[in-house]
């Protein structure tokens, strides 16, 4: 599993966020902010933008765990900052799940 694999599974992710929540739009880039300061979704919408994820990362590449347990919480920088960050978490994760 490559960043550019997750960032696509990202877009198609913020995709179907987007066509469920019509008020509250997601653009798609790296740098867009998901949470915290300045970031469009409140802790709500992260929930469901991560539910989202994690469906498509189970079906597509096997790796069925959360993605918002102790580890992500324990960071020193969240890694749901950014698409792009969270992009980075998650191919470490497939990393660890590999035994790479």
């Amino acid at each position: 599993m490559t960043r550019d694999d997750v960032l696509d599974l990202l877009r198609e992710s913020v995709d179907a966020f987007n066509a469920i929540h019509g008020e509250k739009q997601l653009t798609f880039a790296p740098e867009t902010p998901l949470f915290g300061q300045g970031a469009p979704l409140n802790s709500m919408d992260l929930v469901m933008l991560l539910v989202e994820i994690e469906d498509r990362l189970a079906d597509r590449f096997g790796l069925d765990r959360p993605l918002s347990d102790d580890r992500a919480m324990s960071q020193q920088r969240s890694p749901f900052r950014t698409v792009g960050t969270l992009a980075d978490y998650i191919v470490a994760l497939g990393t660890q799940a590999d035994g790479r």
